[in-house]
């Protein structure tokens, strides 16, 4: 795994200075499935979750750097043809969704992270989160660690309602979102010491 993420990094330091190079690199990695083979590492429940962070870090890391190559225009159509059929159907949105909801706090968090970015993005990210069943899951997670007074619950905390935040911007997740931030916010308001 530690070959691949160091692969992937090195095509990702070439996107800036080399981006014809960058290109023929994760052209290279994607045909030999080295992001499908992250995006398994990054899910499997039985690796150690360091690396379940490392894959999922650099699957991530690949796909976007990949999509903006292919936004600006870098690329040829073997490539975007390769990255959208690398992961399962909403493959990202879902490795991130798997991962906030995982009970180890570092999964968890990166987990919210990803969904976090993936909201900003938007693209039919959002779309995908909220079919997934991900403002639950959200839910879910701020549960458990709303009156959080240690500060691992109180980043994981921050973690999910960004998550939720930049979910509410899209129309698709305001029904579940609103009465998601409502309760989050009753929670809060009702375990506050103040």
């Amino acid at each position: 795994m530690g070959c691949l993420c160091a692969l992937l990094r090195h095509a990702a330091n070439l996107t800036a200075s080399e981006p014809q190079a960058a290109a023929e690199h994760y052209l290279l990695l994607y045909r030999l499935g080295a992001p499908a083979r992250l995006h398994e590492m990054a899910i499997d429940t039985k690796r150690p979750a360091p690396r379940r962070v490392a894959a999922a870090r650099a699957l991530e890391a690949a796909q976007l750097a990949a999509a903006e190559m292919h936004a600006g225009g870098d690329l040829g159509q073997e490539l975007p043809r390769l990255v959208r059929g690398t992961l399962p159907d909403g493959g990202l949105e879902r490795v991130m969704l798997a991962l906030a909801a995982e009970s180890e706090p570092s999964l968890c968090a990166l987990g919210c992270r990803g969904l976090a970015r993936a909201a900003m993005r938007g693209g039919g990210a959002n779309e995908r989160i909220v079919a997934a069943g991900g403002c639950g899951q959200l839910m879910a997670v701020l549960r458990p660690v709303a009156a959080a007074r240690d500060a691992a619950g109180a980043a994981l905390r921050h973690d999910a309602l960004n998550a939720v935040l930049n979910l509410s911007g899209s129309r698709c997740a305001r029904g579940p979102t609103t009465t998601l931030t409502l309760t989050v916010i009753l929670t809060l308001a009702l375990t506050s010491p103040n």
